[in-house]
């Protein structure tokens, strides 16, 4: 399914000169044994057959984004508050943020970034304030982050941009996107760095793209069908993540779904269905007007790449391996 499209894409590099109370329920994660593979082609009603290793609550009101950091120590933002849990789901610790948290992401050494509305916040492993990066501007709301070395890659959907910055916040450059590649939800623009390239969802293509760190296009993925090895909906996946290997872990509102695609998105299987996130289900299903704003999943991986599963409406934790 992987395809290059270089001539319908261009280098699109442009240079700027711009230089809970979260908690918690902490519970017990449990590990069961057994993933199973669901067929190819089967329809958007199929039930996963994957068994699930446990999960957790986490008390979070407005659940936003989820990360795993040194130590598996896994990180929650939702609304105002950064909340950090042990890797069996006991609440470590919590701080309270200025402003409404919208994505959050981890460095090596144990750094947390947190995406605001308009600029980046820095806390240590153990959520000591280090660091406030300056705005990206007024209208710069903050969708995603990813770590690259020292760089860090910030998602500004409403501007369809990816803004790359040194390990301070110093704006190096601006990735802009294409007419053709414009398609993103404000609510939803995920990213991931994996040997050198920049993936980055493109839900309302229905697509995942990769992109050299300058910005130039490499490759796409994905379309849009209600066969299980498609994205259906109006804006799917609404968020990513990549194993060591190169596979891709996908997650979808509307109905919501987890799946397996490997290095080329070539589906795989099916690990988590609709049924186990009915709230989810429901909450998107009953959206009024707002545009691709509620429900939804979002997605981590920790050292033993175990996929964290975060449900936005139940605020609860889901482990897959």
């Amino acid at each position: 399914m992987s395809q290059e499209n270089r001539t319908s894409r261009r280098q699109f590099l442009t240079r700027s000169a711009q230089g809970a109370a979260l908690l918690g329920i902490g519970g017990t994660v449990g590990y069961v044994a057994g993933t199973h593979r669901a067929r190819q082609g089967v329809a958007s009603n199929a039930t996963s057959t994957a068994q699930p290793l446990g999960s957790f609550r986490t008390g979070a009101a407005r659940p936003r984004g989820i990360a795993v950091g040194r130590d598996d120590r896994i990180y929650i933002v939702a609304d105002r508050n950064l909340a950090s849990f042990a890797n069996d789901g006991t609440p470590l610790g919590q701080v309270t943020l200025g402003r409404p948290a919208r994505c959050v992401a981890t460095r090596q050494n144990g750094d947390v970034l947190v995406g605001l509305a308009r600029n980046v916040e820095v806390f240590d492993a153990d959520l000591t304030h280090r660091a406030s990066w300056k705005s990206l501007g007024n209208e710069t709301p903050i969708n995603g982050l990813a770590v690259a070395g020292d760089d860090v890659f910030v998602a500004d959907a409403l501007n369809e941009l990816i803004w790359q910055c040194d390990g301070d916040g110093n704006v190096l450059n601006r990735i802009r996107r294409n007419a053709v590649g414009a398609a993103s939800p404000t609510e939803f623009f995920s990213l991931a760095i994996r040997d050198g390239r920049l993936h980055v969802a493109n839900p309302q293509r229905h697509r995942i793209e990769s992109y050299t760190l300058e910005g130039g296009f490499v490759s796409s993925w994905g379309e849009r069908s209600r066969d299980l090895a498609g994205f259906s909906g109006c804006c799917n996946p609404v968020s990513f993540a990549m194993l060591g290997d190169g596979r891709f872990v996908t997650a979808e509102r509307g109905q919501p779904r987890v799946k397996l695609y490997d290095s080329n998105g070539q589906f795989s299987e099916l690990l988590a269905g609709p049924e186990q996130f009915s709230a989810n289900a429901q909450a998107s299903a009953t959206e009024t007007g707002t545009g691709c704003q509620t429900g939804g999943l979002d997605l981590a991986l920790d050292s033993r790449e175990r996929i964290l599963i975060l449900d936005r409406v139940t605020a609860e934790v889901h482990f897959v391996g």
